[in-house]
This record gives structure tokens, sequence and C-alpha cells, in this order.
């Protein structure tokens, strides 16, 4: 039997390891927990399937939803349950194993029957019936006792089943959590009950009912005072029936399974009626029908809630990918225009190097410009287009070959004073290459320009307010 201590040192057990180990520990404590702290047990079970799911443990992943859907049922959402036990058949389907496939189908019928799905449901149960005798005893086994003995004892073969849990209890004695223990006196007792032993059942009962109140498991304390009243219903003590259901009724007030809740008060409305109290039953069945419209109303809005939270969710997701799209979109962006900006700056440091050999071509030259020569600047800028894609100064701008290279020579005649690089200034500004674009061409700055210009402007004897470029092209 396993205490207070021992759950501790179960959870302490699923800190410590890992992978399917740890999930094989953590079934366990959500066994125990499932009784003792329910909340708890629905968490770690929906934390324990996705963990499974990440490291593909099928097998675990299956037994731990089967977990997940009872404590969904537990508090009442039965479609999450429902989806729950559907995808732990979905990956049990290539499992020929019945001792894991048939304790889903069973949870499954349970919800059919308690949805009104009966026909199914029952056919459900049938097969599972019909595979007690090729199932071992072990947990799995006792879950789908229980359901069996609670919605069709008819197909249960009582000797067959108190021969099944006797064998798992020997086999199991000194590893069953008090919770399981509880559950397989309860089962035994009913297996007892329906043949009639009652003595042995009340037994049964009884220990199971000093477990409870021992670990203090008020849920399963309020099944054990139904599973009494039922005993006595059956003995025909209608009165004290009736004395443990409302003991059953005050132990489940605060559970928020309200299967067990319609069930006690179904019990109470048909001792009343062997009692011939038909108006309390009638009350009592009135009960019971708002029980499962208000339950059905709660489901309603649940679901509602769901699909707007599903909806939420999903417009969330599309604002997300799209803003990771545009993200993503920036940081192509930023990568393409880094390696363009590295690109340009190899290109640019080539180009300077280009222009200030362009620059000693044209200006630092004291011959005029020869047909090779010529052919060096066309061939030089030409490599200053192909670098930078932005150069607008080519051969055809500067067009040196309708300057009259008498010009030149005439200018050095009138201005000795003149150096090599004013002359071509001057021979620019006469072929009508004046202001910025002057400054772009010589690749100098536009207060460099300034400076040539005023230089030329007192070597040519000209004041202030006379027009150079006037001037310029005047002299003959």
């Amino acid at each position: 039997m396993t205490a207070l201590p021992d759950l501790i040192a179960l959870r302490d057990r699923a800190h410590e390891l890992d992978g399917p180990a740890r999930l094989e520990a953590i079934v366990l404590l959500i066994e125990q927990q499932s009784y003792s702290h329910p909340d708890e047990a629905l968490t770690l079970a929906r934390q324990a399937a996705n963990e499974a799911l990440e490291i593909q443990e099928t097998s675990l992943e299956a037994q731990l939803l089967l977990q997940w859907g009872r404590l969904e049922i537990y508090f009442g959402d039965v479609d999450l349950a429902e989806a729950a036990f559907a995808r732990s058949l979905q990956l049990l389907q290539h499992d020929e194993q019945p001792n894991t496939t048939m304790p889903v189908l069973a949870e499954e019928a349970r919800i059919q029957l308690e949805t009104g799905n009966r026909e199914q449901g029952m056919r459900n149960l049938r097969e599972c019936a019909a595979a007690i005798p090729t199932l071992s005893a072990d947990l799995r086994f006792l879950d789908l006792i229980e359901i069996l003995q609670r919605y069709a004892p008819e197909l249960c073969d009582a000797d067959s089943i108190i021969r099944y849990l006797s064998a798992f209890e020997s086999k199991s004695s000194a590893s069953l959590v008090s919770a399981t223990l509880i559950r397989l006196r309860m089962a035994k007792a009913a297996a007892q009950s329906a043949s009639a032993d009652y003595e042995a059942s009340r037994a049964n009962i009884a220990e199971a009912a000093a477990i409870t109140d021992r670990e203090g498991l008020a849920h399963l304390r309020a099944e054990i005072f139904l599973q009494i009243a039922q005993l006595a219903r059956k003995c025909g003590r209608s009165d004290e029936a009736y004395k443990e259901l409302l003991r059953a009724e005050e132990a489940a007030s605060t559970s928020p399974d309200w299967f067990l809740r319609r069930r006690i008060l179904t019990e109470r409305a048909e001792v009343h009626k062997e009692r011939g109290e038909n108006k309390e039953a009638f009350d009592l069945q009135q009960l019971t029908y708002a029980l499962v419209q208000d339950k059905r109303r709660q489901q309603s809005l649940r679901r509602i809630r769901r699909y707007q939270k599903e909806e939420e969710l999903e417009k969330l997701r599309h604002e997300r990918d799209t803003l990771r799209e545009q993200v993503e979109k920036a940081l192509t962006e930023i990568e393409s225009l880094r390696k363009s900006r590295e690109l340009y700056l190899s290109r640019n440091e080539r180009s300077i190097a280009t222009l200030r050999q362009l620059k000693t071509l044209l200006v630092d030259s004291t011959e005029p410009p020869d047909d090779g020569l010529m052919a060096r600047i066309r061939s030089t800028l030409a490599q200053v287009e192909t670098l930078t894609g932005d150069v607008r100064t080519t051969a055809s701008d500067i067009d040196l070959q309708p300057i009259d290279q008498s010009f030149l020579l005439l200018l050095g005649e009138k201005y000795p004073k003149l150096t090599t690089a004013e002359r071509r200034i001057c021979a620019l500004l006469r072929a009508n290459i004046v202001g910025k674009k002057l400054a772009e061409t010589l690749h100098i700055s536009t207060r460099s320009m300034q400076t040539y210009r005023s230089r030329i402007r007192r070597k040519l004897g000209l004041g202030s307010e006379d027009d150079l470029d006037a001037f310029i092209k005047q002299i003959e």
C-alpha cells in the first residue's frame, strides 16, 4: 500500500529520471494523484503526454492519453476526453494486444453511454467483455472491469472477475498504491455481490472504506458509500441504502465528477420508488434532468469558448507568420545591402585608384593627348563605368577630340603663367563643360574648382566683375 511518503518518493523518482523511465514513473504518480490531487494529476498527464509525443514513445503516450481522458471526464469536459481517447486508439490501431486497446475502448463506450449513444456503447462493451479471458491482470484490466460493472453488469462473469482480481492482487500487492487497492476491493465487492456473496462483498467494502478514511480520498469515499447503498438495496435494506446514499451525496458535493453525482441521484430516486414515494422519486428525476441539462450547457459554453480561443490562436498564428515573413524579408534585404555595400566599397577602392590614374592622364600630362593616350583615357573611363555603375562622365562626355590643340598652344604663348592643369580647365570651359559638371569631370571638389578659377582669373588679369567663361571663349 502506498501512503503519502510513497507519493513523495514517486514524485522525486519522476524528477530524477528521464526518457521512458521518467514517463513510467509519472504514470504511477498520476494513478495515485488522480484521487488525492486530481487537478495536479490532470496538469501532469497533459505535460507527460506531450513529452511522450516529443520522444515518440507511442505506448506510453497512449497510456497517458487514457489517463488524461479519464481526468477530463472527472472535471466534466467530455469533448476533450473523447479527443484524448480517439488519439489513444489511433496510436494503438496496430497494437494487437487487448490489454492496451480494450481499456481505451471501454472508456469510449462509457462516453457513448453517458451521451446517449447506447447502441454503439453497448457494442463496444460487449467487445471488451469478450476479451476478458485474454487479458492479463494489471491496472488496465481493473479499469475495464470497473466500467463493465458500472454500465453492463450483465456482461460480467462474476466468478472469472473475482479470480482475475485475486491474481492481480497477489501478484502486485507490494506495489499497489492506495487508490488502486481501494478500487480493487470495490471491484471484488461488486463481483461478489453479483454472485450473491454479500458477506465477502461487505468485507471488501469495509476494507476499502478503512483505506479511504486513512488516506483522505474524498472522491473514493463517495464511491464507497454508493456501493454500500447498492449492496444494501440488493439485500432489501432500503432504509440503510438511503442513509448511505445521503452520505455519498454529501461526500460528492464538492466533487466536480457530475457522473458520480448523477448516479447517486438516480439511486436515490430508485430507493424512493421501492418505498412507494413516487413524488420524491419524480422530484429527484427532475433534479437529475436539470443537472444533466446544466452540464450540457456548460459543455456547450466550454466548446464555444474553445472554438473562440482556437480562432484567436489561429489569428495570432497568422499574424505571427506574417511578422515572421516580414522579418525574414527584412533580414534578406539587410543581408543583400550588406553584401552590396561590401561589394560597393571594394569596387569604390578600385574606382578611386582608377580615377587617380585618369586625373594623372588628363591634368598632369605636359603633352597634348595623342591617339594612344586618348585610347587609355577611354579605357580607364570604361573601367570606372563598369566598376561603379554610376559614373556620369565618360569619354563621350568629356569629348576631348573637338578641343583645338592649337588653343592649348595659344594659351601657353599668351599666358605662360598658366599651368598645364589650368590650360586644360580653360579648354573644358571653352567646350561648355562648366560648374558642377566640370568639377565631376576632373574628380575634384567644388571648392577646389573655385580655387582653380580664382588662380586662372588672376593670371589672365581679370577682375571679380569680369566673366571668366565669356573671356576664354573670345580668345583667338
